[in-house]
């Protein structure tokens, strides 16, 4: 059996390693373009207001003029006039990759002085 601190460790890492391998990126095309797209219907977005700052907008949808979708829990609609940027979550390979090295060296100690018997 794994001795306790060793799980809190591993989760703390794993948490910690998870938020760096996504990020935000602006998408270079139009607002109403980038939010019609029908692969971020289901997803979050960050728009950027001049009002508001970063806003982040679940389930965008664009109709007419504006675009709509849920801030928290509460509806929200803003002109897409008012809309300035819209970023996306996009992977991070490159950081994922530096991570799981680290990542992995941690595994491997801590598989090591689970195994040592007289250490």
């Amino acid at each position: 059996m794994r001795h306790p601190a060793f799980r809190a460790v591993s989760l703390l890492v794993l948490v910690t390693y998870v938020g760096a391998c996504t990020g935000w990126q602006v998408q270079s095309a139009a607002p109403a373009q980038t939010l019609a797209d029908s692969r971020y219907a289901e997803k979050t977005v960050r728009l950027t207001t001049e009002q508001q700052g970063h806003v982040y907008l679940s389930h965008p949808m664009v109709t007419g003029d504006s675009v709509s979708g849920l801030r928290g829990d509460a509806p929200a609609i803003f002109a897409l006039t008012d809309v300035t940027e819209v970023a996306t979550k996009q992977p991070k390979t490159a950081n994922t990759v530096l991570l799981l090295v680290p990542a992995a060296a941690v595994v491997v100690f801590g598989i090591a002085l689970a195994n040592c018997g007289e250490c």
